[in-house]
């Protein structure tokens, strides 16, 4: 697996789940490191503070914490932001702000600081919409069913200006469904989360859709490697997966055998926005960058359900 050279100083804007495990792997890669994020977590604060890493707490679009934060760094990993189908319903005009500010932000500094390297996080499970061919590879047409997913295009097209018109040399990784200790569950986001979340306090899991629904699934170690991994690759556009497409039904077993415990299941009525599969080719960041996933789905399972127990998800509550 390719790794990024240990000197220089990166950036990584945005302290959520993988932002947070890029910044640690980049820091015991030897790299200095600062995070730039809106919030400073629990995890990232205490975590970041073992390993020598410098925080910002700050918004990434307003005042100069990211042209500061951005000075004297070779590469910036914009991690932030995210665009859901429930938040985007509710608000169309934040979820597109939420996603396209940060990236802005970022490639305006990247591009007035002369940073050597820029990489930007997208979405493999949305951008390519319904219908798509499987494995989906990069050159597949983006045709987005969902909000969500023209929000991810259109952060891939800012990306792409800044590349041909002001030579800022900018990767794309799309994200396939990325979960992990550490994830928190949000409203229609991280199914794996959210149902280990559920089972923890005793509650019963919530199945959008037919359980035939067939979802690719990247443990966060392994979506921080590709990260790191990338800036040693040149620049263009990666999907990043687990490497396989999981059906529903099967994750909902796999989860029963690692958690031990017996599942309750509250159906829903499926989304028109949600799409049937995603299962990504991740041949081009392997051949490129050396990367391929290393963690299966039952061991990822199996350490994220022990970092739930360890966290206190019984006394939660939420």
């Amino acid at each position: 697996m390719g790794m990024a050279q240990a000197s220089g100083r990166t950036l990584v804007v945005g302290g959520g789940l993988i932002g947070t495990e890029t910044a640690l792997l980049l820091r015991e890669s030897g790299r200095e490191v600062t995070v730039l994020s809106r919030t400073i977590g629990q995890r990232l604060g205490q975590e970041a503070r073992a390993a020598g890493i410098a925080t910002v707490e700050a918004e990434v679009g307003t005042g100069t914490a990211l042209s500061t934060s951005v000075r004297g760094a070779d590469a910036v990993l914009c991690l932030a932001g995210s665009s859901t189908p429930s938040v985007a319903a509710a608000d169309p005009d934040g979820a597109l702000l939420g996603s396209l500010s940060p990236v802005l932000a970022v490639l305006e500094a990247a591009r007035d600081e002369g940073v050597s390297r820029v990489v930007i996080a997208s979405s493999g499970g949305t951008v390519y919409g319904a219908g798509a061919r499987t494995p989906t590879r990069e050159d597949h047409p983006l045709r987005p069913t969902s909000l969500p997913g023209v929000n991810y295009q259109a952060v891939e097209a800012f990306a792409d200006l800044y590349r041909r018109e002001f030579g800022v040399e900018v990767t794309v990784l799309r994200y396939s469904n990325v979960y992990g200790p550490g994830a928190e569950p949000r409203r229609g986001q991280g199914v794996i989360t959210a149902w280990l979340r559920a089972l923890a306090l005793g509650r019963p899991l919530v199945l959008i859709g037919p359980d035939s629904v067939r979802r690719d699934f990247v443990y966060v170690s392994d979506a921080a490697e590709a990260a790191v991994a990338s800036l040693s690759a040149p620049a263009d556009v990666y999907n990043v997966g687990g490497g396989e497409s999981v059906a529903l039904a099967d994750l909902l077993a796999e989860i029963e055998q690692v958690t031990a415990r017996p599942l309750e299941i509250a159906r829903r009525e499926g989304r028109g926005v949600d799409v049937p599969v995603t299962h990504l080719d991740v041949g081009r960041i392997a051949e490129r960058a050396g990367w391929r996933p290393r963690i299966g789905l039952r061991e990822g399972l199996r350490r994220a359900w022990e970092w739930e127990m360890r966290s206190g998800g019984d006394a939660r509550g939420t």
